[in-house]
């Protein structure tokens, strides 16, 4: 929060030496919060199936693994985007390389 001045949905920098960077996917209050790390996501796109459950994004890992989780491939989106902040933020308060951006 001090590097960013992100107040809410603040993304994570559990090891930033090794590019560990989480972000929630809902307030950290909501019983539906997700942690989504960073480095490990390919992609995301909208899930198109049409049922009570529906699901707002479908998420692909680097492993090829997908989840569906409810909330918009805009909202994952800004979520990367905040979370490359902290990134870039913590990179360049260390001083250290960034390496798999």
């Amino acid at each position: 929060m001090h590097l960013t001045g992100f107040k809410r949905k603040v993304p994570i920098p559990i090891h930033p030496g090794k590019n560990i960077y989480t972000f929630p996917t809902h307030a950290t209050t909501d019983y539906d919060c997700s942690w989504l790390f960073y480095h490990h996501l390919l992609h995301s796109k909208k899930n198109h199936i049409k049922t009570e459950s529906h699901m707002g994004s479908i998420i692909t890992f680097l492993n090829g693994e997908k989840v569906s989780i409810d909330i918009s491939c805009y909202t994952v989106e800004k979520q990367m985007e905040r979370t490359l902040a902290c990134i870039l933020a913590f990179y360049s308060h260390s001083g250290n390389a960034v390496y798999g951006m």
